[in-house]
């Protein structure tokens, strides 16, 4: 029975990065109290210049059934590939019947919710001046466009308002996020073509980081000469030397609102939400404060790291050679499964693969296990387009681990359900994420990991570990594409590429062990030649295209009337031999005779061509052992007395229409 708990979706990523993870932890604490489950779908990166990979990532975005949740949860200003924050927009406008928040997109459609910053810039600002005495202080902030930027600014207006410091308007300044930016305005200061200020306060950590860096170079030093301060707090600013005072926008609230909104939208109640929340400062060295504060956020980062994968272990343990050495993707998942060790401690964990990932392969053995008459009728195999956009009907779970028990399986279910492990019942509420599988633009799958009743995110390693992934099942993929290629080089060798039936140089390897096979079994060996009739007068008066179908034709007749059985090859032009193997009496070879006649007498009714197709057979019968020892020889012998019988008939055909 399916489990009845309802869930909301909520799009993002990048979902490791300090804020986008408050606002994440934020919703699912909020969506728990409501009882609610959460489904993440996240790509792994937050941008990147590759616009194929780019396009890999953002597929995630188009998993989602949102048949199967009470509400969803865009978290837009995480998602910063181009253009992706619009299409899923469209999805949903096209898609989707239940509510739906947009977090920080004032233009969006759909009701949005948009986070302050204003108080907590303002509390920054505040600290300068009261805790350091500071007065000229200067402001780079973010693009005009940008309502965070906006917000920051005014922050910054406040504070200087409200201590009685006139705000100056050469002393802050629109900047367009570029590193650069800061890097150039740090080196106006140094140069003298800016006023020296006592602080800057930048829009961000990794400007900060970049300012202090070329203030450095310059020979001015942070804090000593100016204070340098940040915005929404990340490890590139805790980790620097000084570390960066920075402030944290009230992330979690941020996120608990949405819920709440969300809720207020699916249930008509009116629940109140705080947006005017301040959020709080993280205070470092690089604004003249002595006392490092920031080395009990170190230390819980470096325990985090201690508990999961970092660079240097990871590199260690030869994930990546382990898994692209796999010779079969069982192999590969049983590999993955073994790795799972390495993340953070979750509860469960799957890997989802689309049902043609491999298509080559599956191309391949289907050739390979079908009769040669099935090969004629569809005559050629065809290149398969790979997937871009979506995933197929119909998915694979191929590999999975849930509370350590790991198994590789391969259960096939239904993409609208995403995961059949939704659908367990469970006494609490739980969140799962949703990583794409793909190379490049090729999707392959996603991986679904889940830790319990917890609430957390999977750690910044996770996106390395899960990209080796997607590198082994492309070469495990690549791999099978070459045994396809080398499986058709063969096929090309081996068979006619009009009719797909046997060349010369195949019938004959083939004749050779049906020979052997009747000597040992002393069956008898009995082999029909056919002559297409009038393929001439086919080629000149209707074309060699319309001389091709007869060719087809002609080989269709001869496996409708041995039921594929029999090896069947085309030694000429319109020239097709078939040898079979068991006993024949006459009664039996002229009922294979007229099961081929009758196939002609009704193509020609129902094909409506302007022309007959018709063929002349001659046969011979005769148990092999006993004859001539030689395989080559027999078949001679044979073919020649099959030869005096077809062309007698053929003779005897012309004679008549004569």
């Amino acid at each position: 029975m399916p489990n009845i708990r309802k869930r909301i979706c909520v799009l993002a990523s990048d979902i490791t990065s300090n804020t986008v993870s408050l606002i994440i932890k934020g919703i699912i604490k909020k969506a728990y109290f409501y009882d609610y489950d959460v489904c993440v779908f996240t790509t792994l990166i937050k941008d990147s210049g590759k616009a194929d990979y780019q396009y890999g990532e953002k597929n995630i975005f188009k998993l989602p059934n949102f048949d199967r949740f009470v509400g969803v949860i865009v978290v837009s200003e995480s998602i910063c590939i181009k253009g992706a924050v619009e299409e899923i927009e469209q999805e949903l406008k096209r898609r989707c019947t239940c509510p739906v928040i947009v977090m920080d997109r004032k233009q969006s459609e759909f009701p949005s919710l948009s986070i302050n910053d204003e108080k907590t810039m303002e509390h920054l600002v505040d600290h300068l001046i009261d805790v350091h005495g500071y007065k000229k202080i200067n402001c780079l902030t973010g693009a005009k466009e940008d309502y965070h930027a906006e917000d920051r600014l005014q922050g910054y207006k406040k504070s200087l308002e409200k201590h009685g410091i006139v705000v100056d308007e050469t002393r802050y300044l629109y900047s367009d996020y570029l590193l650069d930016s800061a890097v150039e305005y740090a080196y106006r200061i140094a140069h003298g073509d800016m006023e020296r200020p006592d602080a800057i306060v930048c829009y961000d950590d990794n400007i900060a980081v970049m300012m202090a860096k070329e203030f450095l170079i310059q020979g001015i030093e942070v804090p000593r000469d100016i204070a340098v301060v940040g915005f929404n707090s990340n490890d590139r600013g805790t980790q620097y030397i000084p570390c960066i005072t920075s402030a944290i926008p009230p992330c979690e609230v941020h996120g608990e609102n949405a819920v709440i909104m969300l809720r207020n939208e699916i249930t008509g109640e009116n629940t109140s939400i705080d947006q005017e929340l301040a959020g709080k400062l993280a205070i470092g060295q690089s604004c003249g404060c002595s006392k490092d504060l920031h080395y009990e956020e170190r230390k819980r980062t470096q325990q985090r790291q201690e508990g999961c994968l970092t660079d240097h272990y990871f590199s260690s343990t030869y994930m990546e050679e382990n898994l692209t050495s796999a010779a079969t993707i069982d192999d590969c998942m049983v590999e993955i499964n073994w790795y799972t060790y390495q993340l953070n401690k979750f509860k469960e964990f799957y890997i989802s693969l689309i049902d043609d990932w491999d298509s080559h392969n599956k191309i391949m053995q289907d050739v390979t296990n079908t009769s040669i008459a099935a090969n004629i009728k569809s005559n050629v195999i065809k290149e398969h387009e790979y997937i871009r956009d979506g995933y197929t009907e119909k998915m694979v779970l191929h590999a999975k681990n849930k509370d350590g028990d790991a198994k590789v399986v391969r259960e096939p279910f239904l993409v609208s359900d995403m995961l059949p492990a939704l659908y367990e019942e469970r006494e609490y509420p739980t969140t799962y994420y949703f990583t794409p599988i793909h190379f490049k633009d090729r999707c392959l799958g996603y991986i679904t990991i889940n830790f319990g009743e917890e609430i957390t995110t999977y750690d910044p390693y996770y996106h390395t570990w899960a990209r080796n992934i997607n590198n082994a099942i492309e070469i495990i993929r690549n791999q099978s594409e070459l045994r396809y290629i080398n499986h058709k080089l063969n096929k090309l060798a081996l068979y006619d590429g009009l009719t797909g039936v046997y060349n010369r140089f195949g019938f004959n390897q083939i004749a050779k062990e049906m020979i052997g096979s009747c000597v040992d079994s002393q069956e008898d060996l009995l082999l029909l030649v056919g002559d297409l009739d009038n393929l001439k007068g086919i080629n000149d008066g209707f074309g060699h295209l319309e001389g091709d179908v007869a060719i087809t034709t002609i080989a269709k007749a001869f496996h409708a009337a041995t039921d594929g059985d029999g090896c069947l090859g085309r030694l000429g032009g319109d020239e097709f031999v078939m040898l079979l193997q068991g006993k024949f009496d006459d009664q039996r070879i002229a009922t294979i005779k007229d099961k081929i006649k009758s196939y002609l007498e009704e193509y020609n009714k129902s094909s409506l061509k302007p022309y007959v197709v018709d063929v002349s057979v001659g046969h011979f019968c005769k148990p092999i052992s006993g004859c001539i020892e030689d395989a080559e020889d027999i078949f001679d012998f044979f073919l020649n007395n099959a030869d005096k019988e077809m062309y007698y008939l053929k003779k005897k055909k012309k004679y008549n229409r004569c």
